[in-house]
C-alpha cells in the first residue's frame, strides 16, 4: 500500500527531528548532540 503525501511528510519530519535532537553534532555543545549535552 502506498503512503499518502501527508504520511510521507510526517515521516520525513519525524526522522529529521530525531536526527536534530539525537545525532547531529552541535558547536555550542563541544561537538555533542543536544540530547547528550543535556
Amino acid at each position: 500500500m502506498q503512503q499518502s503525501p501527508l504520511d510521507e511528510v510526517q515521516d520525513y519530519a519525524t526522522n529529521w527531528l530525531w536526527h536534530y535532537n539525537h545525532e547531529r553534532p552541535h558547536q555550542a555543545n563541544k561537538g555533542k548532540p543536544p540530547l547528550m549535552a543535556a
